[in-house]
């Protein structure tokens, strides 16, 4: 990966950080309140050192819970009678997949010792 992380020199594939930031955030710079991101506040948060193992696994934790929650929420309440056959399965799959990578969060929240590593790799 390339951006904010120390000693990393690999280029970004496609974009660069800033690009990256104005493609996400740059509209919102013309909205005045709430105030916008700034892009060192998204350097900082898009650089993983700045965070402990634990709350790296709760972040993403949080993130495979909402989309078990959305997934789930499209399939009930009616959702499905708008959703096609394939459109339903796909919906089925993201639901299956996270439920998967909650269970390894949670076996290695449990499992890491208090100085484990993490090797971090973003695909941006």
């Amino acid at each position: 990966t390339g951006g904010n992380v120390e000693g990393n020199t690999k280029p970004l594939p496609f974009n660069s950080m800033s690009q990256i930031f104005e493609q996400r955030f740059g509209m919102f710079h013309c909205s005045p309140a709430p105030p916008p991101l700034t892009y060192e506040d998204f350097c900082s948060s898009m650089n993983p050192c700045n965070y402990t193992p634990d709350a790296l696994y709760r972040f993403a934790e949080e993130c495979f819970a909402q989309a078990r929650y959305f997934a789930k929420h499209a399939c009930d309440h009616g959702g499905a009678s708008k959703l096609n056959a394939g459109q339903l399965a796909e919906m089925k799959v993201i639901d299956r997949a996270a439920m998967f990578n909650q269970v390894a969060l949670r076996v290695l929240s449990v499992s890491g010792a208090d100085d484990a590593r993490i090797d971090v790799t973003l695909d941006l």
